[in-house]
């Protein structure tokens, strides 16, 4: 469960039934993203676009989501909106248990059961993410995940 620190009145929850879903903090649900990879197990808001969602999944694939609809939704109060994917990462091949942004956004860093954290960049707000570097933590059974704050 995360708030989105851009809009405190949104709350994101990944399922173990393969879904990340939004509402409201009175429990409005405002949208729904249903995945067929396995639960949603890491999730992590951007710290400066308020519609910009990661998800890490139990098959080992992190999605970007983007959550614009359901943030309209919230003032509009219609029926639960549609979460699309912008992004979809598969570089790990376990379990995703950990996804957390970096300073402004323009980088992520991702852990799983792998052993590897993995870090993502982009050049400007306008590219896509693409991989980085990655690490191997062979000595500790699933990588831990701790960003400095």
């Amino acid at each position: 469960v995360r708030y989105n620190p851009l809009r405190s009145t949104v709350i994101a929850s990944g399922s173990a039934d393969s879904s990340v879903c939004l509402f409201t903090s009175s429990g409005e649900v405002l949208g729904r993203f249903q995945s067929i990879h396995g639960g949603a197990l890491s999730l992590a808001w951007h710290p400066t676009e308020e519609a910009s969602l990661l998800a890490g999944f139990m098959d080992g694939r992190v999605i970007l989501l983007n959550v614009s609809k359901c943030l309209d939704n919230d003032k509009e109060r219609r029926a639960p909106m549609e979460i699309s994917v912008t992004q979809e990462f598969t570089n790990h091949t376990k379990y995703v248990h950990g996804c957390e942004w970096i300073d402004k956004g323009d980088e992520f860093v991702t852990t799983a059961y792998d052993n590897t954290v993995r870090v993502y960049a982009r050049p400007n707000s306008a590219s896509p993410y693409s991989q980085k570097e990655h690490f191997i933590v062979s000595n500790i059974p699933g990588a831990i995940l701790a960003i400095p704050g």
